[in-house]
C-alpha cells in the first residue's frame, strides 16, 4: 500500500475520531462562541442610537426604504396552517396565530411585524419577550428597544441568558434578566465574525453611505444660506493692518449679502476692492451624479430597486413598464427570504416550542395576494384553457389552475378529434358551450360568474 493512500486512511480515521469527539461535546454542551465571550455581556459593535438618529431619522432615503420593506407585510398577512397537498389551509382559531394578530394591549398585529421589521433593517436584530401568565402560557408579546437588550452566552449555549435595562444602563440596579425561553431573537443578516452573538443590519453596511447622502444635504443647505454663493475672496488693494480689520470686512459682507435676505442685493465694491470665487457651484461639482453614488449603494444594501422609493437614480430611468418588474424583483429577491427568515424564527421560538400539536403546524405569510406575484389573470386563464383544449390538463385541473375549486366527475380529457382515445370533441366548438354540456348549467353558473364567463369566452376565441 503506497505512501499516499496511508496518509488518507491515517487522516480519515482522525477526522472521523474528531467528528465524534464533536458529537459528544454537543451532548455535553459545545461551545459556540469565543471563550473570551462567555458569561460576558455582549455589546454591539454599532451604536443603536446614532444608526437611528443619523440615518433613519435624518436620511430620507434610508427612511424610504426601510418604510418600504416594514410596510410590505400588509400585502402578506402573517398565518398558521396545516401543509396537505402542497395546499396550506389556515387554522384561524390556533393560539399562535392568535396571540400574533393581537400581541399585547397597545399593539396590533400589522404593528408587531412593521416594528420587527424596522428594527431589523436599523439594529440588525429585534427582540421579543413573552410575558407569561401563573401557569407558564404567553398571554402578551412585548417588542422591546434592541440597544437595551444584551445576550449573555454560556459554555452550554441552551444556559444563555438575556439582559434587559430599560433606561440602557447595564450597571444599575434595575436590570432584568430575561430567561432564553422567555424571548424570541428575530435577526437580519449574518455577521460572519459573530455567528451567534450578533447579525448584520443594512443600515450598518450602507451607513457610510448615508453620511456622504446626510453631507451632500447639509451642503445645499449651507450653499442656499449663503445666498447660492460658492467659496470666494474679497480682494483688497494694499496691505490690512491687523486681522481684527480682516474679520470686519468678513462679518460685513457676510451680514449683507449672505443668508436668504440678500440672494438678489447687489455687491457694490470700489476700485481697490473685488471679489474672486475659489468654491465650485452645483454645475461644476456636477451634484447629480455626486448623489446617485450613496443612492445606488443605499438601495442596494436594503435590496429596495430605486424606482420603488423614487430616488434619484432610479427616476432617471423609470418607465411605466419597468416599475411593474421592479416590484416583482423587490417581492423575489428581498421581501420573501425575509419573511422566510422571519416565519422559521416564529415557528421555532413561539409556535411549536409553546403550542406544540400533534399535527404539525406552519407558520407562514401568505403572498397569494401579493399584486406583484399574482400573473395576470387574462394570461394565466389563457394559458389554462389552451391546455385544456389540446388535453393536456382536466377539468378539474383546469379548474385549479385559473383558482376554482374541483369537482366530483371532473377529471375528464378534452381530447381533439383527430386524436385517440376520443373523450369529448372540442375541435370547431366554443369552450363554454363545450363545459356547459359537460358540467351541467348549475355546476357551470355556480364556478363562473358572467364577467369569468365573458373572459373565458375572450381567452378561447383568441
Amino acid at each position: 500500500m503506497s505512501r499516499v493512500t496511508d496518509i488518507i486512511r491515517d487522516t480519515a480515521r482522525d477526522t472521523v475520531g474528531l467528528l465524534r469527539a464533536g458529537a459528544q461535546e454537543m451532548r455535553n454542551g459545545i461551545q459556540l462562541v469565543e471563550t473570551w465571550r462567555v458569561n460576558v455581556a455582549h455589546f454591539p459593535t454599532q451604536n443603536y442610537r446614532v444608526l437611528a438618529t443619523e440615518g433613519y431619522n435624518k436620511n430620507a432615503l434610508v427612511y424610504a426604504c426601510i418604510r418600504e420593506i416594514a410596510t410590505s407585510v400588509s400585502e402578506a398577512p402573517f398565518k398558521v396552517g396545516v401543509e396537505a397537498r402542497n395546499v396550506v389551509v389556515p387554522i384561524l382559531d390556533h393560539p399562535g396565530f392568535m396571540l400574533l394578530n393581537n400581541p399585547n394591549p397597545m399593539t396590533t398585529g400589522f404593528e408587531y411585524w412593521e416594528t420587527i421589521l424596522t428594527l431589523q433593517n436599523i439594529a440588525a436584530k429585534a427582540y421579543v419577550w413573552k410575558e407569561r401568565d401563573d401557569r407558564g402560557r404567553p398571554i402578551n408579546l412585548w417588542i422591546l428597544r434592541p440597544d437595551w437588550v444584551r445576550f449573555r452566552p454560556a459554555s452550554d449555549i441552551t444556559k444563555s441568558i438575556f439582559f434587559y435595562a430599560p433606561d440602557g444602563v447595564f450597571d444599575s440596579k434595575n436590570v432584568i434578566p430575561i430567561p432564553l425561553m422567555d424571548m424570541i431573537p428575530y435577526k437580519h443578516g449574518v455577521d460572519p465574525l459573530n455567528l451567534y452573538t450578533d447579525s448584520l443590519s443594512p443600515l450598518r453596511v450602507v451607513f457610510r453611505n448615508t453620511i456622504l447622502d446626510n453631507n451632500a444635504t447639509d451642503f445645499m443647505k449651507v450653499f442656499f444660506d449663503n445666498a447660492g454663493a460658492p467659496l470666494g475672496i474679497i480682494k483688497i488693494s494694499g496691505r490690512l493692518k491687523n486681522n481684527r480689520e480682516a474679520e470686519r470686512i468678513r462679518k460685513r459682507w457676510q451680514d449683507r449679502y449672505g443668508g436668504l435676505a440678500g440672494w438678489h442685493s447687489p455687491a457694490v465694491m470700489d476700485d481697490d476692492a473685488s471679489y474672486e470665487k475659489i468654491g465650485l457651484d452645483f454645475r461644476e461639482m456636477s451634484i447629480d451624479v455626486l448623489r446617485d453614488v450613496p443612492e445606488t449603494r443605499i438601495c442596494m444594501g436594503f435590496g429596495v430597486p430605486p424606482i420603488l422609493v423614487g430616488a434619484n437614480v432610479g427616476l432617471k430611468r423609470s418607465t411605466y413598464t419597468n416599475y411593474p418588474a421592479a416590484k416583482v424583483s423587490f417581492w423575489d429577491e428581498t421581501l420573501s427570504p425575509i419573511f422566510e427568515k422571519l416565519s422559521s424564527a416564529t415557528s421555532k421560538y413561539l409556535i411549536d416550542s409553546e403550542f406544540p400539536t400533534d399535527i404539525p403546524v406552519k407558520a407562514f405569510f401568505d403572498t397569494s395576494n401579493v399584486r406583484a406575484l399574482r400573473e395576470d389573470k387574462t394570461a394565466a386563464w389563457r394559458r389554462a384553457t389552451e391546455a385544456l383544449r389540446a388535453g393536456g390538463i382536466t377539468i378539474n385541473m383546469f379548474l385549479q389552475e385559473i383558482g376554482k375549486e374541483p369537482i366530483d366527475g371532473m377529471d375528464i380529457l378534452f381530447i381533439p378529434a383527430n386524436k385517440e382515445p376520443m373523450k369529448v370533441n372540442v375541435t370547431g366548438r366554443a369552450l363554454t358551450k363545450t363545459l356547459l354540456e359537460t358540467m351541467g348549467e348549475v355546476q357551470y353558473h355556480h364556478l363562473f360568474n358572467a364577467t369569468d364567463h365573458k373572459l373565458l369566452e375572450a381567452v378561447n376565441d383568441s
